[in-house]
């Protein structure tokens, strides 16, 4: 699973959550899911922040899996289950409802 904003505009602003989130609820509700498995460039710590905050947790790396612009880079292997999913999204909820 791949979002990119290409607009660096655009970045900050939460398309990018949004995204994420209808991806999940599509992969865990119409499709019954039970884990997502991702890799992230490791060099990429937005990218690693981003995944985090949907809940997802680090799970092994892939050392040098990745070489771009004369470098190596590990690839961090990252999943969700989705009871995981779901219990960070009713988290989220209260805290949004709350006063």
């Amino acid at each position: 699973m791949t979002i990119i904003i290409g607009e660096k505009d655009a970045w900050g602003k939460g398309y990018g959550t949004e995204v994420g989130h209808l991806l999940l609820d599509y992969a865990f509700e119409k499709l019954r899911f039970h884990k997502i498995s991702i890799v992230v460039v490791g060099s990429n710590k937005r990218a690693l922040k981003f995944w985090e905050s949907l809940g997802f947790k680090k799970e092994g790396i892939k050392r040098d899996d990745y070489y771009y612009d004369d470098q190596f880079s590990d690839g961090i292997m990252m999943s969700i289950l989705e009871d995981e999913y779901r219990e960070k999204e009713i988290s989220s909820r209260h805290k949004r409802c709350a006063p």
